[in-house]
């Protein structure tokens, strides 16, 4: 049995970050990990139809405005639907609401990477 594993993403338009998660999905064992990704918007992005190629499946959560509660709604469901054991957030908007609803969603194991350390405000 493949542990599940859910990522969550800002977004999947050509970027570092998700070019460093295609890679990860890329290399990752899917005789030991299933993995799935979510991302917050543009799910139609370059790599995104590229993370698809690979046979993982995205889900585009539809955040077309900043904060949008149904987004996170949605991420909860799914959360709870796939029951994961592994939750990997990245990116500091997927980072902040991925911790909290994993963590809500009862997720045993949750990782969230930070990629732009040193390029936020203050405030991040």
């Amino acid at each position: 049995m493949s542990i599940r594993i859910v990522y969550v993403i800002t977004e999947l338009n050509t970027g570092g970050a998700q070019k460093v998660l295609l890679q990860l999905l890329s290399r990752l064992d899917r005789q030991r990990f299933s993995p799935s990704v979510a991302c917050f918007c543009n799910g139609a992005g370059a790599v995104a139809q590229e993370i698809r190629t690979l046979g993982i499946r995205v889900a585009d959560l539809g955040m077309t405005a900043k904060w949008r509660v149904d987004a996170f709604w949605r991420l909860y469901r799914l959360l709870r639907k796939e029951r994961p054991v592994i939750l990997h957030t990245h990116l500091f908007h997927a980072n902040i609401p991925g911790r909290v609803l994993g963590r809500l969603a009862g997720v045993p194991v949750i990782i969230s990477t930070e990629h732009t350390m040193g390029m936020e405000s203050e405030w991040r």
